[in-house]
């Protein structure tokens, strides 16, 4: 955020984490963290401008705090497979083409947990 700022770019749109590799068994996560801008940017070092694969996603909407956000991963998988959706991954699951959590509530300005808005979002192979 500060690169943006100094930058002289704002944001236009919530801040996200997008999850490249999850490997529970290994306590692996491989994370890219960004704001979506109007505009292509080109970074520097390690900041890069990139974008968010396109395609279909299935997206749920969790509110309460961060570190409760694995049940609603859980229901956004669990309602794929109820519907015959699947998700692009590889590696046995392990590695996503897209799961990314936009963290929509910023705690800056609302200081309850509970009131804390974040969608996660899975990009579909199939629907």
């Amino acid at each position: 955020m500060g690169w943006l700022h100094n930058n002289g770019i704002a944001p236009s749109g919530a801040p996200f984490f997008r999850y490249l590799r999850v490997d529970m068994d290994a306590d692996l996560f491989e994370v890219e963290v960004g704001w979506p801008v109007a505009a292509p940017v080109q970074g520097e070092g390690e900041l890069i401008g990139g974008m968010l694969p396109a395609g279909r996603y299935g997206v749920i909407l969790n509110t309460g705090p961060f570190h409760e956000l694995m049940p609603a991963h859980m229901a956004l998988m669990a309602w794929g497979k109820a519907n015959g959706i699947t998700w692009q991954t590889s590696d046995n699951g392990k590695v996503w083409g897209a799961n990314i959590e936009f963290y929509i509530t910023d705690p800056a300005e609302e200081a309850d947990p509970q009131k804390w808005e974040t969608e996660i979002a899975f990009l579909a192979t199939s629907v």
